[in-house]
C-alpha cells in the first residue's frame, strides 16, 4: 500500500512544525516511467511559486494539523496555472483535496507525458481547464 504525505510526516521521529514554507520563481521538472513505456513521461512547472502552511507531524499538541498549499506556475512553461491542495496530517484515511485551473494548455506539451501512459497523442489547445477533486485511501 502506498501512503500519502500525512503518513510520511507522522512517521518523522522528532517534533515538527513549520508555520510556512515558501518557494519562489523556481523550475520543477518531473519524470516518471510508466510500466511498458518506451520513455518516461515528463511534467514541467516553470516560474513555480508555492506557499505551504502548517507543515507538521502532530507531535506538538494544540497546533493546527491541516496542511494547505497554494501555488501558481506556468505548466510546461506557457500555460498559467493555479493549484490549491489541503490535507489533515492526523487523518488516517489520508483524505486530500486539490483544485485549480490551467489556461491555454497546448496538446503538444501534454504529448511529453500522455503517450507514455495512454499510447495516444493529442492535438490542439485547451483554453481553460478547471479541476476540483478529492481522494483518500478508501
Amino acid at each position: 500500500m502506498r501512503y500519502l504525505y500525512s503518513k510520511k510526516l507522522r512517521d518523522v521521529k522528532f517534533r515538527l512544525f513549520v508555520n510556512q514554507i515558501q518557494i519562489r520563481n523556481s523550475d520543477l521538472n518531473y519524470e516518471e516511467n510508466a510500466e511498458n513505456a518506451t520513455k518516461p513521461g515528463m511534467l514541467m512547472f516553470a516560474d513555480f511559486n508555492v506557499a505551504i502552511k502548517n507543515v507538521n507531524n502532530t507531535k506538538i499538541k494544540s497546533l493546527p494539523t491541516i496542511i494547505m498549499g497554494n501555488s501558481d506556475f506556468k505548466f510546461y512553461g506557457t500555460a498559467p496555472t493555479t493549484v490549491t491542495w489541503k490535507f489533515d496530517v492526523k487523518d488516517f484515511h489520508y483524505k486530500f483535496t486539490i483544485f485549480g485551473n490551467i489556461q491555454k494548455l497546448s496538446a503538444d506539451n501534454l504529448n511529453l507525458f500522455v503517450p507514455s501512459y495512454l499510447h495516444v497523442t493529442l492535438d490542439g489547445i485547451s483554453d481553460y481547464v478547471k479541476f476540483d477533486y478529492y481522494g483518500s485511501n478508501a
